[in-house]
């Protein structure tokens, strides 16, 4: 694309609150990308997007919803929006949660970001650890798919990458 990136940075900030019988978040986030060299015109890479996500819980199950929006996504690809809606289950078994998820990105001008208006979906399987007196350790195995075509996958030279088949995944995460 002609950028000579060194590192993003996402700033974000939000509020969580009930309402209704809901649990809703409101974010927003700014992407910034530090060390950004433009050539040749190319559009900018930063962008902010505003997130609302709506969840509530029926006995073992959790529905959620996410709606994302964006006045000009990622490398001046115009208005974007996100939806995503998903569960999760509370199996009962030695503490494991099921989920599953299914999300849509629609782009203004996808073009510019090489994919955009593709799907995708996953399932995960997470279980929380509590330390006393520390926090929580989340870890979560994950496999997710795209719709994106290799040949529209972050196309560089003409060719697309192999970073948007399917992914079996493995995180770790700690709430303090």
């Amino acid at each position: 694309m002609g950028y000579d990136v060194t590192t993003e940075i996402d700033l974000f900030g939000g509020i969580r609150f009930p309402l209704g019988g809901f649990n809703i978040d409101l974010q927003g986030i700014w992407y910034h990308y530090a060390g950004l060299t433009r050539r040749g015109g190319q559009p900018r890479l930063d962008y902010a997007e505003a997130i609302l996500r709506a969840s509530r819980s029926l006995g073992p199950v959790t529905i959620l919803a996410t709606l994302g929006a964006s006045p000009n996504y990622f490398a001046s690809s115009g208005t974007g929006f996100y939806v995503e809606g998903g569960l999760d289950w509370q199996t009962g078994f030695w503490g494991l949660t099921l989920g599953g998820r299914l999300a849509h990105q629609m782009l203004q001008r996808p073009a510019n970001f090489g994919a955009g208006n593709d799907s995708w979906w996953g399932v995960n399987l997470t279980r929380d650890f509590t330390i006393e007196a520390m926090g929580t350790l989340t870890a979560t195995l994950s496999y997710v798919q795209t719709s994106i075509a290799h040949e529209h996958c972050v196309p560089i030279a003409g060719r697309g990458q192999d970073i948007c088949g399917a992914r079996a995944l493995a995180s770790l995460g700690f709430r303090f």
